[in-house]
């Protein structure tokens, strides 16, 4: 029975040797079903993009852009097709006071003098690629250029960008001291008015045409929208007249300003229902001036305001004041000390 059961085994165990893989002694390459290779890329190549340009140009001058692109592969097998390009957008000053709070794209070929805004290219291991453009801008304003680049496999681009303040008789780089010097400088934040609030009763948009000049008529629009059905709502639109060299300021009269249409308005407001209206004023003093609308209900408790900042003289207007007006507190005595130690 013993010698019944090894003889069984060794039958089996050839059979068994041939059924598991890997256990063949020869086989047929051809057979043999390799895992296919995977070259593993990153999602964007290592790549250094820089947009750099020659010097800052005041409105109607000419500079010229480089954008220059570096690449840093370790291996040959990393070669591919891309493109680079240029994207344009401008903020402006001479509009109206909620345009200088957008930033609103402009067609490349509007600043184009010479040479090319997109390039095909073919990018290497450890090859540096320069692209060149001469420009002019035609307008003041926020000008912000940026440079582009993307491989055809690539699952999105790499870039860099420059801004600058432009003006008819100046012009700086964002950042440099020229920039901080120029009279765009409080422009470093802008950003886009946001849209309707859930967090407030009421979303207020105060508008000035344009930054007048001493005695010069504007237009003055508001507009509200309210989150909810409110019976009486006012609005009231207050003028202040900042002290030159201090925080106090004197509050002017809508009559002393008005030249047509109404500063004021009272009635019903329906959920997500804009109510509007305009006036045309002047200014009839130089200084900085701050424009306040307030929005109340029932005439008691606020919904919403907005505030425009600005500064008249007889040569021009422009946006923001000129000095900082806050309060100087320095001949504030500190409170007392209150010892505790007891």
């Amino acid at each position: 029975m013993y010698y019944k059961k090894i003889f069984i085994l060794l039958l089996i165990l050839p059979v068994t040797l041939l059924l598991l893989p890997g256990c063949t002694t020869s086989q047929d390459e051809s057979s043999v079903q390799s895992q296919p290779w995977v070259e593993t890329r990153p999602e964007v190549p290592p790549t250094e993009v820089t947009l750099k340009i020659s010097h800052a140009p005041k409105v109607g001058e000419t500079a010229e852009l480089t954008l220059t692109v570096d690449t840093n592969w370790s291996t040959g097998k990393n070669v591919g097709h891309g493109r680079a390009w240029l994207e344009v957008s401008r903020v402006g000053i001479s509009g109206s006071y909620q345009e200088s709070k957008q930033k609103i794209e402009i067609p490349v070929s509007n600043i184009l003098v010479s040479g090319k805004t997109s390039w095909d290219v073919t990018l290497t291991e450890r090859e540096t690629v320069e692209l060149h453009s001469t420009i002019r801008f035609p307008s003041e304003g926020i000008w912000e250029v940026t440079g582009y680049v993307e491989g055809d496999d690539w699952e999105g681009p790499t870039g860099d960008w420059i801004r600058l303040a432009v003006e008819h008789d100046r012009a700086g780089i964002y950042g440099s001291e020229a920039y901080r010097a120029g009279e765009l400088e409080w422009m470093k934040d802008y950003a886009p008015e946001i849209g309707l609030r859930l967090d407030i009763p009421v979303t207020v948009m105060l508008d000035l045409s344009k930054p007048p000049r001493l005695g010069e008529p504007v237009e003055l629009a508001w507009s509200i929208v309210s989150n909810d059905d409110s019976e009486k709502v006012r609005v009231r639109i207050e003028f202040k007249l900042m002290e030159t060299g201090g925080a106090r300021a004197t509050i002017l009269t809508s009559e002393s300003m008005l030249v047509e249409g109404d500063l004021q308005w009272e009635g019903a407001l329906k959920k997500d229902t804009p109510v509007s209206s305009s006036a045309t004023i002047v200014f009839p003093k130089e200084g900085d001036w701050e424009i306040t609308l307030y929005c109340t209900d029932a005439g008691i408790s606020s919904m919403g305001h907005a505030v425009i900042m600005l500064n008249v003289t007889e040569e021009r207007g422009r946006w923001d004041w000129v000095e900082s007006h806050e309060e100087d507190r320095s001949d504030v005595p500190p409170p007392p000390r209150i010892d505790v130690s007891e």
